[in-house]
């Protein structure tokens, strides 16, 4: 059986907290990257009734040089990066960023 399907099953069956961590622990461990996506509510939600804006979801330290984490909240993706401190540049970063996102618009542009 996988590492991940392992975890999947760790967590159907409630297994405790610690022993969840150190599997998922265990089967980062090696990886360079992670990438993570969640559909999210499609209807907006209210937290004693304060109406949710938006949210990011991330997974914090796991042992992982980048990770990238997609959420959508009523039809609209958010994404979220983390990384270790220096292992990228931030501006070279952003500009590139910048740069997919303008090659994104004109390609729905010109469909």
């Amino acid at each position: 059986m996988c590492s991940v399907l392992k975890f999947c099953v760790c967590l159907c069956v409630h297994v405790p907290d610690q022993v969840a961590a150190k599997l998922l622990h265990s089967t980062l461990k090696d990886s360079s990257i992670t990438l993570s996506n969640l559909i999210g509510a499609v209807e907006q939600m209210a937290i004693q009734n304060h109406p949710v804006k938006g949210f990011y979801f991330t997974v914090a330290g796991v042992p992982v040089s980048i990770g990238f984490a997609i959420v959508s909240y009523i039809g609209k993706p958010r994404v979220a990066i983390a990384s270790e401190k220096g292992y990228i540049d931030a501006d070279k970063f952003k500009s590139c960023i910048l740069e997919a996102f303008y090659i994104i618009c004109k390609i729905i542009a010109d469909v």
